[in-house]
């Protein structure tokens, strides 16, 4: 019966268990993103939806560290809803620079700023196309060595219209190079969140 056993545990598969001990910042993520715009004006799509409902779709986020404090961030998001009553496009574009600071190898706070771009289509509507810009600050935590947790507060403008977003995010690193995680963002009319997977160099 042990040698069962034992033969049985050889042939599962292992996983090598990493801890890691400083948070990354040069990565790049892709994401199923949903996106739930407001029946109401939002200034994140800057347009008003004719019914409530879920966009879905995907997101290339990118990160890069240029030296030991600067970085440089983008975002390409392409969402859409078919079928039914009402079909409906969402993309949006961002990037931006900001500046990390660490208080621990565990804590980091930053801050960026960013050119923000979006698009806007309902098969029942014309397109709306929209440009501002978006700040953002907050702080990222590593826990355990494997868990890490961020929150942050964002204000994004378009034609002079501003709106602000409560952000929260946890992920999972399963070594130092992958992890997966959960991040929300949500407007006062407008939210979207993000299933990622995430590779740090």
């Amino acid at each position: 019966m042990k040698k069962l056993i034992l033969a049985s545990s050889l042939l599962l598969p292992t996983f090598p268990v990493h801890a890691i001990e400083s948070l990354p910042w040069t990565q790049a993520s892709l994401a199923y993103t949903r996106v739930t715009p407001s029946i109401s004006d939002s200034a994140y799509t800057k347009a008003t939806p004719s019914a409530s409902y879920n966009l879905h779709g995907v997101s290339f986020i990118g990160t890069n560290l240029l030296d030991e404090n600067a970085f440089v961030t983008g975002r390409l998001e392409s969402t859409s809803k078919t079928g039914g009553a009402t079909a409906a496009e969402f993309m949006r574009l961002s990037l931006g620079v900001g500046y990390r600071q660490s208080i621990l190898d565990t804590i980091n706070i930053f801050g960026k700023a960013s050119y923000e771009s979006n698009y806007f289509k309902e098969s029942s509507s014309e397109s709306i196309s929209n440009y501002g810009y978006g700040l953002e600050g907050g702080a990222r935590f590593l826990i355990a060595q494997r868990l890490e947790l961020g929150a942050s507060l964002s204000r994004i403008t378009f034609a002079g219209v501003s709106e602000a977003a409560l952000n929260l995010s946890a992920a999972f690193h399963i070594s130092n190079h992958h992890s997966i995680g959960l991040f929300n963002s949500r407007y006062e009319d407008a939210s979207y969140t993000d299933l990622r997977w995430t590779y740090s160099f």
